[in-house]
């Protein structure tokens, strides 16, 4: 149904006689609850057809990453040269970046890698390309590579950023999201902000997000009717740390969620303590989750807990994250590795290089006691 600017450019489908063949195919048997001279059963059709019972016929698929079940469909964002512009490390601080790039062609050569890994396990990956240069209210446009927004069962939730120079990547994210045939279910408006890709699912009804930078409270009242209505029954507010005027690797790693904290199977999760706030690890103790820690030195070289989950027990993780492979395996997690430290030096780990689009129905809170699914 393409946008027109004018009338002129509408084309002109005749009359019903030209279309007639087709258009005797549509019945009033067709619609639910039909009966022959009565006005439509408003009460039975509102209250026993939701929104995810029509999705699949009317936006071509059940879109929805809720949850830890298997992995089947992602966007990812192609490395562009604008990722290692000098501005960015000229002024680290500012721009949270890394005094010194790799080349955009080691950066691709990791990406390459974990697209790679994806398809041999059968995930569909969905190519998005923003304008070049991608520009947002205040300028470039820095980490275009990362995620973008949430897909949540039935459609999107697409954030506002914290930082003046990556606000600005949501207008292309949604108009991609659209074109695939996945709704916008919310926009973060207001003065809220929150990058809500960056949060985490502990079950299919129960979401992790967090106040920090780059997450407010004004958002998460927004967005918490959105995440009922598709069936969330818990959300575990975290609060990390944040920098203050000075910037070390430990400020541009912990406010979001996804770069200390990762599930991998029901009832099990790796977390990086010194980010995590005392009452969220009393709170997954109370609900029998079982912690893996991983050490400062990885959480500070090879961002472990921005992992991949593929399915209950698997995971795609950075391959330099050795200790944290070696404890994820004797808890009997399989664990792919893929080398991602010349791309990491962007801005984000495995996890935030990926946009999750849709996964097949997973465990809930009621199994969170029963354990590893595996």
């Amino acid at each position: 149904m393409p946008y027109r600017k004018s009338k002129e450019e509408i084309v002109d489908k005749g009359n019903y006689e030209d279309h007639a063949e087709i258009l005797e195919q549509y019945s009033a048997e067709d619609y639910p609850y039909y009966e022959a001279n009565k006005v439509p059963n408003f009460v039975k059709y509102q209250e026993e057809v939701g929104w995810l019972d029509e999705m699949e016929k009317y936006w071509g698929k059940d879109w929805g990453s809720q949850g830890i079940g298997r992995l089947t469909d992602v966007a990812v964002r192609y490395p562009m040269p604008h990722e290692v512009h000098p501005m960015w490390s000229d002024d680290s601080a500012y721009f949270m970046a890394p005094k010194e790039f790799p080349s955009i062609e080691e950066i691709r050569t990791n990406h390459d890698m974990m697209t790679d890994i994806l398809k041999e396990e059968g995930v569909n990956l969905h190519w998005w390309e923003f304008d070049f240069p991608p520009e947002g209210p205040h300028g470039l446009l820095k980490r275009t590579m990362s995620n973008i927004g949430l897909v949540i069962n039935g459609g999107a939730i697409m954030p506002r950023a914290a930082a003046p120079w990556i606000r600005g990547r949501t207008r292309p994210a949604m108009q991609c999201y659209v074109e695939m045939g996945i709704p916008i279910l919310l926009t973060i408006h207001g003065h809220g902000i929150h990058e809500i890709g960056a949060t985490q699912w502990l079950a299919e009804n129960i979401w992790m997000t967090y106040l920090s930078t780059d997450g407010n409270q004004e958002a998460i009242d927004q967005i918490t009717p959105v995440m009922r209505a598709s069936g969330v029954e818990h959300i575990q507010v975290t609060r990390p740390p944040g920098p203050h005027e000075s910037f070390s690797w430990r400020d541009g790693h912990c406010m979001h969620l996804d770069m200390w904290f990762a599930p991998v199977d029901i009832g099990l999760v790796l977390l990086y303590p010194g980010f995590c706030d005392y009452e969220t690890q009393r709170w997954l103790k109370s609900q029998n989750v079982e912690i893996i820690e991983v050490s400062e030195k990885e959480q500070r070289e090879s961002f472990p807990c921005n992992l991949i989950i593929l399915e209950p027990g698997k995971v795609m993780i950075n391959g330099a994250a050795k200790e944290t492979i070696k404890n994820l395996e004797s808890k009997g997690i399989e664990t792919i590795s893929v080398d991602f430290d010349y791309a990491k030096s962007y801005g984000g780990g495995i996890k935030c290089a990926t946009s999750f689009l849709r996964r097949d129905e997973g465990p809930h809170i009621e199994e969170l006691g029963e354990g590893p699914a595996h």
